[in-house]
């Protein structure tokens, strides 16, 4: 059973992910809608960034044993 403090750092590594997530697919739901090419390429854009920075997580359960071994 880990410990509170990589309980916690655990579950804001699940959140920052989670949140990612959520995000890319609200703009993924504007760039549907979106009229204009030069306003699909921002977004475009700003998907590509939050994708990203996503990948981070790539090594998700390496990060998790890296949290669970240090602690």
């Amino acid at each position: 059973m880990p410990d509170n403090d990589t309980a916690e750092k655990i579950e804001s590594l699940a959140n920052d992910v989670i949140g990612q997530a959520i995000f890319i697919s609200n703009l993924c739901d504007k760039f549907k809608h979106v009229e204009s090419h030069s306003h699909q390429m921002k977004i475009a854009q700003d998907i590509g960034y939050h994708i990203s920075r996503l990948s981070e997580y790539q090594d998700f359960e390496k990060q998790v044993n890296e949290l669970y071994q240090n602690n």
